[in-house]
Protein backbone atom coordinates (compact mmCIF):
# COMPACT_ATOMS: atom_id res chain seq x y z
CA UNK A 1 0.00 0.00 0.00
CA UNK A 2 1.13 3.52 -0.80
CA UNK A 3 0.47 6.54 1.02
CA UNK A 4 0.61 10.19 0.04
CA UNK A 5 0.75 13.42 2.33
CA UNK A 6 -0.03 16.80 -0.09
CA UNK A 7 -0.30 20.77 0.43
CA UNK A 8 -4.03 21.30 -0.14
CA UNK A 9 -5.12 25.01 -0.90
CA UNK A 10 -8.13 26.65 -0.31
CA UNK A 11 -9.49 26.01 -3.73
CA UNK A 12 -8.28 22.24 -3.31
CA UNK A 13 -5.40 22.12 -5.16
CA UNK A 14 -3.07 19.62 -4.43
CA UNK A 15 1.30 19.37 -4.01
CA UNK A 16 2.89 16.25 -3.44
CA UNK A 17 4.94 16.81 -0.29
CA UNK A 18 6.11 13.08 0.81
CA UNK A 19 5.36 9.10 0.28
CA UNK A 20 5.81 6.09 2.09
CA UNK A 21 5.03 2.44 1.22
CA UNK A 22 4.19 -0.87 3.07
CA UNK A 23 3.67 -4.40 2.42
CA UNK A 24 1.98 -7.09 4.28
CA UNK A 25 3.00 -10.40 3.21
CA UNK A 26 1.42 -12.49 6.26
CA UNK A 27 -1.92 -10.91 7.03
CA UNK A 28 -5.19 -13.22 6.90
CA UNK A 29 -8.45 -12.51 4.71
CA UNK A 30 -10.78 -10.88 7.05
CA UNK A 31 -8.34 -9.80 10.15
CA UNK A 32 -7.81 -6.37 10.77
CA UNK A 33 -4.49 -5.08 10.95
CA UNK A 34 -2.63 -1.92 11.89
CA UNK A 35 0.00 -1.07 9.28
CA UNK A 36 2.32 1.60 10.21
CA UNK A 37 3.55 3.58 7.41
CA UNK A 38 6.69 5.44 7.30
CA UNK A 39 7.20 8.84 4.96
CA UNK A 40 10.32 9.77 3.48
CA UNK A 41 11.95 11.97 5.72
CA UNK A 42 11.40 16.07 4.35
CA UNK A 43 10.93 19.53 5.82
CA UNK A 44 7.64 21.34 4.41
CA UNK A 45 6.00 24.51 5.76
CA UNK A 46 2.22 24.12 4.85
CA UNK A 47 1.08 27.52 4.24
CA UNK A 48 -1.81 29.55 5.90
CA UNK A 49 -4.91 28.64 5.00
CA UNK A 50 -4.04 25.02 3.14
CA UNK A 51 -4.40 21.99 5.05
CA UNK A 52 -2.83 18.30 4.37
CA UNK A 53 -4.58 16.12 2.33
CA UNK A 54 -4.08 12.32 2.77
CA UNK A 55 -4.14 9.96 0.13
CA UNK A 56 -3.90 5.72 0.57
CA UNK A 57 -3.05 3.82 -2.78
CA UNK A 58 -3.03 0.17 -3.24
CA UNK A 59 -1.57 0.14 -6.69
CA UNK A 60 0.98 2.56 -8.01
CA UNK A 61 3.68 2.30 -10.78
CA UNK A 62 7.00 3.88 -8.39
CA UNK A 63 6.67 0.40 -6.36
CA UNK A 64 6.17 -3.62 -8.01
CA UNK A 65 3.14 -5.32 -7.78
CA UNK A 66 2.69 -6.11 -3.89
CA UNK A 67 1.19 -9.61 -5.72
CA UNK A 68 2.89 -12.38 -7.51
CA UNK A 69 1.09 -12.88 -10.86
CA UNK A 70 -2.26 -15.01 -10.61
CA UNK A 71 -2.35 -14.11 -6.85
CA UNK A 72 -5.39 -11.76 -5.48
CA UNK A 73 -5.59 -9.05 -2.87
CA UNK A 74 -8.12 -6.72 -1.33
CA UNK A 75 -8.18 -3.87 1.02
CA UNK A 76 -10.78 -2.44 2.98
CA UNK A 77 -10.83 0.83 5.36
CA UNK A 78 -12.51 0.70 8.60
CA UNK A 79 -13.41 3.94 10.17
CA UNK A 80 -14.77 3.46 13.63
CA UNK A 81 -14.75 6.25 16.40
CA UNK A 82 -12.82 4.28 18.77
CA UNK A 83 -10.50 3.10 16.66
CA UNK A 84 -9.11 6.05 14.62
CA UNK A 85 -6.64 5.97 12.22
CA UNK A 86 -3.78 8.42 12.86
CA UNK A 87 -1.30 10.83 11.46
CA UNK A 88 1.38 11.55 13.32
CA UNK A 89 3.42 14.96 11.98
CA UNK A 90 6.31 16.99 13.48
CA UNK A 91 6.36 20.20 13.78
CA UNK A 92 8.38 22.75 15.28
Amino acid sequence: MSAYLYDVDAIGTGVLITHGAATLHWATAGQTVDLPIDFSAIAYDIPAGHHIGVVLDTADSLYASPVNPGERFGVRFEFDPVRQATLVVPTR
